[in-house]
Order: structure tokens, then C-alpha cells, then sequence
């Protein structure tokens, strides 16, 4: 190797540890139409092309000039220069969702590491890129605990290995994985803040793009939407500034998603939509068409939302992706019940049943188990209603449950139709044992729009005990938290239920002097109006946001 063509491979390596991959394209581009390189020289270069072309989500293109290459003698002789490419090749097949040649690749490399005598420093590196694709494959398929393991290997060998890029990326992996975790959500902040004080070091802004892309799911997570929007727009204006196309369709996704939750549908739809434009793994497909079918969900347009649910779970399908079926599978059962086709929803709860005997983890024990709740709620029956009752108690029971909020939620709302079905005091000091207890719940979480509706709930069972000044007590604070929140749809809408409230108070306060009894006081009241509103705005939004 000439001394010109070693400084020119350095040039690569350093600017690609600073981010400036457009660059790096200009001089291997350059280098690899030179007449008289070597074919070693010219796969050197084409090694760091595809690591760069699966950084900007270019997997075929990575692919296709890998698979060209690694059965060529030449690469075969070099060692290390074979496992770049291979570590390379499996991480474009796995990003295609390409799992058995990936598996194969795999095996391939696994044993190379396990059997060749090779440089401790060279052993640091290829571990490092081998866990890399590992995690990744494993989060294709939504096998949780493999994929964590392998997120920390590659944390672990790259800083064996010692390169900062890695490092840093690492770092954002592992802030990405404990994002949805609750109890550790800390955790992601501390692997956040470590990523950051590298990349600053490096000034890579490929990986500051993603930090913004992850600090921002961070704020999400604590109901911090100012600043999580605030990091999103940073990302992808360092995206698009660098054409960074694998980091925006998530960052529209997520942006997307903050925007549904303030029930700005119009607008989450849009960017949410733009998510897809984007080229991108199969797997993380399965999650915008899985959001526009729910986005549709939430503006009433079913039959649109049902079709995309089923796009994406047909990608879940062709992939076996394990991590986010069950989810769907339960939104499909409630919507099937919505459009009151029962027959269709138990076959989905048969399929849901099928696959959590199959997969027999925790997260889908739970979607089952509500799902079948579900179910049996929507039959009105006494005898449906009290097993649905008791399959939601039981789940309350377990030690950690990925959605109390809406296993207690829809636990309420069958005490709810009991007591439609028999006003008593007995009913009723239930159901508001339960409201509080969810009160508290979503007041922990900080998940304001939840205590909003809370509160107008609970206005509404006040009127059920004829108080209508306890009633407009509760009307005004949940005004103030959607005020405090800006949630302009909210405020309109309790607005709107102070006015009539204050136009029915003379006709309250004739039952409240009447003692009248909770059977008539109860049909003045429209608590399923209220209940499918919050059902729809903000409980199976905790369904969407933990899967």
C-alpha cells in the first residue's frame, strides 16, 4: 500500500468518526477509480463505503457491493478486512429483515472470532460491529432480552476497542432501549448525557442527530412535549441539513406522535405519513403504518384505521416480528368490537391467544389477557362482565404490568355499567375508590391529559350525588390543567360542559332537594359519552407509547 493511499484511508476513518460522510464519499469515490490501485486497496475503501451507506439507511446498495466482494480471494486473505465486510453484509441483511441469510452470516463470523488467531485490538473491533448487527436483529424480531444483551456488548467491545464513534452510538442504543422502560427511564438520561460529552469531543453530527432524536423520546417519556418537540426540530434540521435520511422518518415518527398526543391529528397524521417517504428498515415500517392506523383510530375513521392495522401486521407477519403483534393484535380486537363485528374480533383473539402460547412473554400474557377482557366486556352481560372483572384484577396483581393505567381504566368502566346496570351507594363508592386510585396513578406519571379527563369524569359521578356545585368545582380544574397544557380542544370542550352544566343547575338542584335516588339522578348523566373520549384520547395511547 502506497503511503498516499494509507493517509487517504485515514482521511476516511477520521472523518467518519466526525460524521462528515459526505466527504468520506468524495474521497472514496476518488480513490477507487484510480488506475493503478491495488484490489485490496480498492476493497479498504469499499469496506468504509458500506459502513457508510448503512449509516444512511442505503441497505441494498451496502449489500449488493458486499456481496460482490467478501468471496473474492483477495478480501479471503485479509483477515480483518473480510470481517469488515461481512460484519457489514450481516447488518444490511438484518436491516432487510433477511433473517436466515443473516443467521448464516452470523455463524459464518462467530466462528471466524472463536477459531482464528487475530489481534486482541482487531477481536475488540469485530466484536464490536458483530453485536451491533446482533442487536439489531434481535430487535427486528422483538426478542427483549437478547437484544439488550447484545446493545451492552457492543457497548462493552467498543470501548475495548477504544473508537469514540462506536462509543457514542453505543451509548444512543442503550438510551433508545430504556426510553420505554419507566422504572429505569433515568437509566436512558445517564447513557444520554455519556453519549453527549463524546460526541462533543468529536463533533460528530451524525450522532448528535440522533441524540436529539433519543433525548427528545427521553422528555416524551416524562410528559415534557415542549422540549421533546424543541429536540426533535434540532434533529432533523441537522438531518436534513447532512442528509441523515436514516434518522429522519423517526424523528418525524416521534415528532409525529407528540403531536396525536395533544390530539393535533391533522398534523401527526401529516408527519407521521412522512415518516414512511423515507428509506428505511422493514421492521421500523411495521411502526409508522401501525401509528396512521391509529391516528385514523382516534378520528373515528375505522374502517381506514383497521386497514393499516393490518398492513403492519402483515409486516409482522413476514418478518415473525415478536415485539409489537401483540399490540397490534389487540388494537384489532377493539376496533373489531367498535364496529360491532364480534365474530371478527374473536378470531383476532384467537390469534393473539395462539401467538401468546407461542411466544409466552409477559408483555404478550398481557395484551391477551386484556384483549379477552375486552371481549367479554362488550357482551354486556352479568356474567361476562364480572369474569372480564376478574381476568383485569388479576393482572393488577402482577408485579410489573406494562399499562396499569388502562387495565384500571377499563376495569372502572365495567364497574361503570354495573352501576348503570344497578345505582346503588355500593356501586358507586367502587367506582370512585377506582377513579381515585387512577387519579394517583396518572398524577406519579405526570400524564396531565389523563387527570384532565379524570376530572371530568369525576364531575360527572358528582352529579350522580346531585352536586352540581362539586361537579363545576371539578369542570374548572380540569380547564386549568388544559389551559396550563395548551390543549386548545380540551378547554373547548369542557367549556362547552361548564355552559350546560350551568344551564341545568336549577333542575340539579330541584334533585339534590328532592334526595332524589341515584336511579333517576343517573339518567340525567351520559358516562359512556364520556368514558369511549377517554378511552380514545388518552388510555390506549399508554398501549402504543409502552410497545
Amino acid at each position: 500500500m502506497s503511503s498516499t493511499i494509507q493517509k487517504q484511508l485515514e482521511e476516511v476513518e477520521k472523518n467518519i468518526i466526525q460524521g462528515n460522510f459526505l466527504y468520506c464519499f468524495e474521497i472514496i469515490e476518488k480513490n477507487i477509480k484510480q488506475k493503478n490501485i491495488s484490489k485490496e486497496d480498492q476493497y479498504k475503501f469499499l469496506a468504509l463505503k458500506t459502513f457508510i451507506l448503512n449509516q444512511y439507511g442505503e441497505y441494498q446498495e451496502a449489500l449488493e457491493i458486499t456481496e460482490k466482494v467478501f468471496t473474492d480471494k483477495t478480501v479471503k486473505e485479509n483477515l480483518e478486512l473480510y470481517l469488515d465486510i461481512l460484519n457489514e453484509n450481516v447488518l444490511s441483511l438484518a436491516f432487510l429483515g433477511k433473517i436466515q441469510e443473516a443467521l448464516t452470516k452470523f455463524d459464518i463470523i462467530d466462528e471466524i472470532l472463536t477459531n482464528s488467531k487475530i489481534k486482541e485490538k482487531v477481536i475488540y473491533k469485530q466484536k464490536a460491529l458483530f453485536n451491533r448487527a446482533k442487536w439489531w436483529f434481535h430487535f427486528t424480531l422483538g426478542d427483549r432480552e437478547k437484544f439488550i444483551h447484545h446493545a451492552h456488548e457492543f457497548n462493552n467491545y467498543s470501548i475495548k476497542y477504544g473508537n469514540k464513534f462506536h462509543i457514542a452510538t453505543s451509548y444512543n442504543i442503550l438510551a433508545f432501549i430504556y426510553s420505554d422502560d419507566v422504572p429505569n427511564l433515568e437509566l436512558c438520561k445517564e447513557y444520554l448525557d455519556s453519549s453527549y460529552e463524546i460526541i462533543k469531543e468529536i463533533g460528530n453530527k451524525f450522532e448528535l442527530t440522533r441524540y436529539h432524536l433519543w433525548y427528545g423520546v427521553y422528555c416524551f417519556a416524562k410528559y415534557e412535549y415542549n422540549l421533546a418537540l424543541e429536540s426533535f426540530q434540532k434533529g432533523i434540521d441537522l438531518a436534513l441539513e447532512n442528509k441523515y435520511n436514516l434518522q429522519l422518518p423517526i424523528l418525524y415518527l416521534y415528532k409525529g406522535a407528540i403531536h396525536r398526543r395533544l390530539l393535533e391529528l391533522d398534523k401527526a397524521l401529516d408527519l407521521t405519513t412522512k415518516s414512511l417517504k423515507f428509506p428505511t428498515t422493514i421492521s421500523w415500517q411495521i411502526y409508522p403504518t401501525s401509528s396512521i392506523g391509529y391516528i385514523y383510530h382516534l378520528k373515528g375513521e375505522l374502517s381506514l384505521a383497521l386497514d393499516y392495522y393490518k398492513k403492519s401486521l402483515k409486516k409482522c407477519q413476514e418478518i415473525n416480528e415478536k415485539r409489537h403483534r401483540s399490540y397490534l393484535l389487540t388494537n384489532i380486537v377493539e376496533l373489531c368490537l367498535e364496529l360491532d363485528d364480534t365474530e371478527k374480533a374473536n378470531e383476532y383473539l384467537n390469534e393473539l391467544d395462539e401467538f401468546n402460547k407461542t411466544i409466552q412473554n409477559d408483555i404478550t400474557y398481557e395484551h391477551f389477557t386484556l384483549a379477552k377482557a375486552l371481549v367479554l366486556k362488550a357482551s354486556n352481560q352479568i356474567r361476562d362482565l364480572s369474569k372480564a372483572a376478574d381476568l383485569l384484577e388479576e393482572l393488577l396483581k402482577q408485579e410489573e404490568i406494562r399499562n396499569p393505567l388502562e387495565i384500571t381504566f377499563n376495569l372502572i368502566t365495567i364497574n361503570l355499567k354495573e352501576l348503570q346496570l344497578s345505582p346503588n351507594e355500593v356501586n358507586l363508592g367502587k367506582v370512585n375508590n377506582q377513579i381515585n386510585n387512577l387519579q394517583e396513578m396518572a398524577e406519579r406519571q405526570h400524564y396531565t391529559f389523563l387527570r384532565i379527563e379524570i376530572f371530568q369524569l369525576k364531575s360527572q359521578l358528582a352529579l350522580i350525588e346531585s352536586d352540581a356545585e362539586k361537579a363545576l368545582e371539578y369542570l374548572m380544574t380540569a380547564k386549568t390543567l388544559a389551559s396550563e397544557k395548551g390543549s386548545t380542544l380540551q378547554v373547548e370542550n369542557i367549556v362547552l360542559e361548564i355552559e350546560q352544566l350551568n344551564k341545568q343547575l336549577d333542575m340539579w338542584k330541584q334533585l339534590q332537594a328532592k334526595s332524589s335516588p341515584l336511579t333517576e339522578t343517573i339518567k340525567q348523566i351520559t358516562l359512556d359519552k364520556t368514558i369511549n373520549r377517554i378511552s380514545k384520547e388518552t388510555i390506549i395511547e399508554e398501549r402504543d407509547e409502552n410497545t
